[in-house]
């Protein structure tokens, strides 16, 4: 959804520079237009207009994986048991690169403000520090340790909807008015109870400041 070609030249600099570094570690980057990178680059990074992101995060060899923390892809990063370097741009990929941060199987990087030192420096924490395969390869067992495989549970449903309808899966959502669908009804109430407590604490204030006002007369 965003092409890697078309980041400023500041940051492809920044990649160019970093990723070189690590030679002889070699790097794979999706581009789907790679005439348009600028000239230099390393000799240890092979670009590919196209990838199969799972078939190459399961690689044994794979040891990091640079991403902007998409939901899918960190899911697939996590079931492979691959530490991540996020790049979150927008959206729900801040929320899912602070989640993998907190447990320690990503460094997150602002891509609008990144420097080859912060670079230099995700790269070799997640590659050189253990800690942060440690904890991939524990949370992606922990994934990966259900009571049915993916596709036979998958396999059951089916078979499931097959044998008593469609209908067994139907949201009751469905069967709901579209006032209560938006909760309508819901935001009245509040309204209601706001309104009560508003005129009551209205009335209580009146009264009291007749009182103070009745007894003021009465010593006059």
């Amino acid at each position: 959804m965003v092409l890697i070609e078309t980041f400023p030249r500041t940051i492809l600099d920044v990649f160019y520079v970093s990723l070189g570094k690590i030679a002889p570690v070699r790097v794979l980057i999706k581009v789907p237009n790679p005439e348009k990178l600028p000239a230099g680059l390393p000799e240890n990074i092979r670009t590919f207009r196209w990838m199969p992101q799972v078939k190459v995060l399961k690689h044994p060899n794979i040891r990091a994986f640079v991403t902007h923390g998409g939901l899918m892809s960190t899911m697939e990063a996590i079931f492979c048991g691959v530490p991540m370097i996020g790049m979150p741009l927008y959206a729900d990929q801040f929320k899912n690169v602070e989640a993998c941060v907190t447990r320690n199987v990503s460094v997150k990087l602002d891509v609008h403000k990144m420097t080859e030192k912060d670079m230099d420096a995700a790269l070799n924490a997640i590659l050189h520090d253990p800690r942060y395969m440690e904890n991939i390869r524990n949370l992606s067992q922990r994934v990966h340790d259900q009571p049915l495989r993916p596709a036979d549970i998958a396999n059951y449903w089916i078979e499931y909807v097959i044998k008593y309808g469609d209908d067994v899966l139907r949201s009751p959502a469905m069967d709901l008015a579209w006032w209560q669908i938006c909760l309508i009804d819901v935001a009245a109430c509040f309204l209601f109870c706001v309104t009560a407590i508003i005129t009551v604490a209205m009335f209580i204030i009146c009264f009291v400041m007749k009182m103070i006002n009745g007894n003021h007369h009465m010593f006059l």
